[in-house]
Protein backbone atom coordinates (compact mmCIF):
# COMPACT_ATOMS: atom_id res chain seq x y z
CA UNK A 1 0.00 0.00 0.00
CA UNK A 2 1.35 3.47 -0.99
CA UNK A 3 0.65 6.82 1.35
CA UNK A 4 -1.73 8.90 0.84
CA UNK A 5 0.14 11.79 -0.58
CA UNK A 6 1.45 9.58 -3.07
CA UNK A 7 -2.06 7.87 -4.19
CA UNK A 8 -2.71 11.50 -4.38
CA UNK A 9 -0.07 12.66 -6.35
CA UNK A 10 -0.73 9.60 -9.03
CA UNK A 11 -3.96 10.26 -9.14
CA UNK A 12 -2.92 14.21 -10.39
CA UNK A 13 -0.90 12.41 -12.80
CA UNK A 14 -3.11 10.68 -14.35
CA UNK A 15 -5.65 13.43 -14.54
CA UNK A 16 -2.74 15.62 -16.42
CA UNK A 17 -1.82 12.91 -18.39
CA UNK A 18 -3.02 14.72 -21.72
CA UNK A 19 -1.21 18.05 -20.93
CA UNK A 20 1.65 16.00 -20.00
CA UNK A 21 1.79 14.55 -23.20
CA UNK A 22 1.81 18.46 -24.62
CA UNK A 23 4.70 19.21 -22.23
CA UNK A 24 6.29 16.51 -23.09
CA UNK A 25 6.60 17.37 -26.91
CA UNK A 26 7.56 21.05 -26.10
CA UNK A 27 10.52 19.93 -23.62
CA UNK A 28 11.86 17.46 -26.48
CA UNK A 29 11.70 20.57 -28.58
CA UNK A 30 13.41 22.59 -26.22
CA UNK A 31 16.44 20.00 -25.64
CA UNK A 32 16.40 19.65 -29.32
CA UNK A 33 16.85 23.98 -29.48
CA UNK A 34 13.78 23.93 -32.09
CA UNK A 35 12.07 26.01 -29.57
CA UNK A 36 12.59 29.94 -29.36
CA UNK A 37 12.90 31.91 -26.05
CA UNK A 38 15.14 29.47 -24.74
CA UNK A 39 18.48 30.92 -23.15
CA UNK A 40 21.36 32.67 -25.36
CA UNK A 41 24.70 32.64 -22.87
CA UNK A 42 26.28 29.41 -22.96
CA UNK A 43 26.47 28.79 -19.52
CA UNK A 44 22.48 29.10 -19.13
CA UNK A 45 21.93 26.74 -22.27
CA UNK A 46 24.21 24.04 -19.90
CA UNK A 47 22.01 24.87 -16.88
CA UNK A 48 18.50 24.92 -18.54
CA UNK A 49 18.65 22.31 -20.39
CA UNK A 50 19.67 19.97 -17.75
CA UNK A 51 16.74 20.96 -15.65
CA UNK A 52 14.69 20.18 -18.52
CA UNK A 53 16.21 17.30 -19.19
CA UNK A 54 15.25 16.64 -15.27
CA UNK A 55 11.79 17.34 -16.19
CA UNK A 56 11.07 15.63 -19.22
CA UNK A 57 12.81 12.67 -17.56
CA UNK A 58 10.11 12.69 -14.86
CA UNK A 59 7.50 13.39 -16.83
CA UNK A 60 8.13 10.35 -19.43
CA UNK A 61 8.62 8.02 -16.88
CA UNK A 62 5.25 8.71 -15.23
CA UNK A 63 3.75 8.48 -18.92
CA UNK A 64 5.60 5.46 -19.68
CA UNK A 65 3.71 4.09 -16.09
CA UNK A 66 0.60 5.00 -16.94
CA UNK A 67 0.52 3.56 -20.17
CA UNK A 68 2.24 0.31 -19.10
CA UNK A 69 -0.19 -0.17 -16.04
CA UNK A 70 -3.11 1.01 -18.52
CA UNK A 71 -2.34 -1.44 -21.25
CA UNK A 72 -2.35 -4.50 -18.36
CA UNK A 73 -5.58 -3.18 -17.58
CA UNK A 74 -8.58 -5.53 -18.70
CA UNK A 75 -11.04 -4.15 -21.08
CA UNK A 76 -14.01 -3.43 -18.58
CA UNK A 77 -11.07 -2.27 -16.01
CA UNK A 78 -10.14 0.03 -19.02
CA UNK A 79 -13.63 1.39 -19.70
CA UNK A 80 -13.80 2.49 -15.88
CA UNK A 81 -10.47 3.69 -15.42
CA UNK A 82 -11.22 6.21 -18.90
CA UNK A 83 -14.72 7.09 -16.88
CA UNK A 84 -13.10 7.90 -14.05
CA UNK A 85 -10.22 9.92 -14.81
CA UNK A 86 -10.63 11.67 -18.67
CA UNK A 87 -14.15 10.68 -19.92
CA UNK A 88 -16.06 11.85 -16.75
CA UNK A 89 -13.60 13.40 -14.46
CA UNK A 90 -15.54 15.20 -12.22
CA UNK A 91 -18.47 12.23 -11.43
CA UNK A 92 -17.65 10.71 -8.31
CA UNK A 93 -16.63 7.31 -7.66
CA UNK A 94 -19.92 5.47 -6.79
CA UNK A 95 -19.26 1.51 -6.58
CA UNK A 96 -16.99 -0.51 -4.74
CA UNK A 97 -15.67 -1.69 -8.50
CA UNK A 98 -14.81 1.48 -9.48
CA UNK A 99 -12.96 2.24 -5.83
CA UNK A 100 -11.51 -1.34 -6.54
CA UNK A 101 -10.39 -0.54 -9.94
CA UNK A 102 -9.32 2.59 -9.02
CA UNK A 103 -7.08 1.50 -5.98
CA UNK A 104 -5.79 -1.28 -8.18
CA UNK A 105 -4.14 1.21 -11.32
CA UNK A 106 -2.50 3.81 -8.92
CA UNK A 107 -1.14 1.11 -6.52
CA UNK A 108 0.09 -0.45 -9.72
CA UNK A 109 1.39 2.86 -11.66
CA UNK A 110 3.44 3.31 -7.65
CA UNK A 111 4.67 -0.04 -8.35
CA UNK A 112 6.25 0.61 -11.63
CA UNK A 113 7.52 4.22 -10.46
CA UNK A 114 9.01 2.32 -7.31
CA UNK A 115 6.71 4.83 -5.55
CA UNK A 116 5.84 3.90 -1.60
Amino acid sequence: MISKAAFDHIESEIRDYSSSLQELDYLEGCILGDRENTPSHTGRIVSATLAIQVKYNHIAEVLKSINLAFAELPENTKRVIESIYWSNPNKPITTSEEEKCRNSFVNRIAALLGWR
